[in-house]
């Protein structure tokens, strides 16, 4: 089990635990990381849209690879691609890039958040969604990285 998902398995969001993972080295001990990504959770703000997972990852690669200055679009151009990169692996893998998809309910209603509730879908799929972009994370940052 990596970082990610002990966090998870703490209790913290799928965007948090794949925030903190991936930019950590950013931080000074004592940010709010946590909190930055906080409302990203169950597909922003338990809403079903963007899984965690993805947000919490497209955060982090902002970190290692946007622009310092917003002149510089040579590096938001590399941060687009590799972002697109991240994106086209994990929906090619998983069919999806909505929480509501990936869960097979949409928490955003009563009937689906009861549906996951009751059929404990976020302790089955969401570890899986966070070992998965943990495993394209590990995979892009060491290619761009390398370079």
């Amino acid at each position: 089990m990596g970082k990610a998902n002990e966090l998870f398995d703490r209790g913290y969001n799928c965007a948090q635990s794949m925030f903190y993972t991936y930019g950590k080295d950013f931080f000074e001990k004592g940010s709010p990381v946590m909190k930055v990504a906080s409302g990203f959770g169950g597909g922003i703000s338990s809403m079903g849209e963007t899984c965690g997972a993805v947000s919490g990852s497209l955060m982090a690669l902002g970190l290692h690879f946007g622009p310092e200055e917003p002149a510089d679009h040579e590096q938001k151009e590399k941060l687009k691609e590799i972002n697109r990169q991240f994106l086209a692996i994990f929906e090619e893998k998983h069919g999806s890039l909505k929480c509501r998809d990936l869960l097979g309910a949409d928490m955003s209603n009563p009937e689906g958040a009861k549906f996951i509730q009751e059929n404990g879908v976020i302790d089955k799929v969401c570890p899986a969604m966070i070992r998965s972009a943990s495993e394209i994370m590990d995979a892009i940052i060491q290619k761009h990285e390398a370079r």
